[in-house]
């Protein structure tokens, strides 16, 4: 099977184009349940989650070229999809956390400044952790 990936690649990389498309065409259908799960185990959300793959397989698509062992790929796209699904959470649970302070903090307090910190350490608590899953939610790219 790497060997099978090895040749998929450097189709992907080399190839003319339609071939190229052809090529990643098959990566995609081979890896997307991998992205989807990955983004998925750190999202906890089906649509963030398809989010993150197709921006994972797009942002593999373009940076292909750059990958200098083409049986590394498996473990290089899981990178990418990972990177996103991690930044997109932090970035997430910091937008929530600011918007939670600024709703919550009334103006003019002499100590609103401490108020706003406690504020934001309990908002971060209260957050759902990256491991939180819905066994109701299946992946959108399985067949059943």
């Amino acid at each position: 099977m790497v060997e099978e990936i090895t040749d998929i690649v450097r189709i992907a990389v080399s190839a003319d184009l339609d071939q190229r498309h052809t090529a990643f065409a098959q990566l995609v259908s081979r890896f997307q349940d991998m992205a989807y799960g990955c983004a998925y185990g750190v999202l906890g959300d089906t649509h963030l989650a398809q989010d993150v793959a197709q921006e994972s397989f797009l942002t593999a698509y373009r940076d292909l070229e750059q990958l200098r062992d083409p049986a590394a790929f498996p473990a290089w796209f899981k990178r990418i999809v990972m990177k996103k699904a991690y930044r997109d959470a932090r970035s997430r649970r910091s937008m929530t956390t600011q918007e939670d302070v600024l709703i919550d903090t009334p103006s003019g307090e002499p100590d609103s400044e401490h108020r706003m910190i406690r504020l934001r350490r309990t908002r971060q608590s209260r957050l759902p952790s990256p491991s939180f899953r819905n066994t109701n939610d299946s992946s959108p790219f399985s067949s059943t």
